[in-house]
């Protein structure tokens, strides 16, 4: 079977290495700077960065869409709301991956960079309960 396309991006992502419910509810971003490093002009780009373990996902955004030129670009810094169904389901702290793909919509070609792992990156919301403990108020 081929592989889907594939473009070349340069990714740079200063990531929180820790990332808690609380925080990501204040809307507080947990990508301070993205970077992208283009070798051609994209007309229509999507970026969309994941928190994930594997195949369980806690949160998602799209960072940016529309037209980037070739060069550097930083779109900016990237709120991820976390899921409140994958959330309930935290019990205690998890690592996980902030992953960012980067795709060409006019040509379905795509880039998918690992940032960083986010270590400790999820905490409990009350254990399903929707009250915070003890550990969902500090940072995991």
């Amino acid at each position: 079977m081929p592989s889907a396309p594939s473009i070349t991006v340069g990714v740079t992502a200063e990531v929180a290495e820790e990332w808690s419910w609380a925080a990501a509810h204040a809307r507080i971003p947990q990508i301070l700077a993205l970077t992208l490093s283009l070798p051609e002009a994209l007309e229509n780009v999507r970026v969309a960065v994941t928190v994930e373990d594997g195949p369980e996902v806690f949160g998602s955004t799209v960072a940016f869409e529309g037209e980037l030129a070739s060069g550097v670009t930083t779109p900016r810094s990237v709120h991820l709301p976390l899921s409140a169904r994958a959330m309930a389901g935290v019990d205690e702290r998890r690592a996980g991956e902030c992953v960012i793909r980067v795709e060409d919509r006019a040509t379905a070609r795509s880039s998918a960079s690992t940032a960083r792992p986010s270590t400790s990156c999820l905490a409990t919301c009350g254990r399903g309960r929707g009250i915070p403990d003890e550990r969902s108020r500090s940072t995991v």
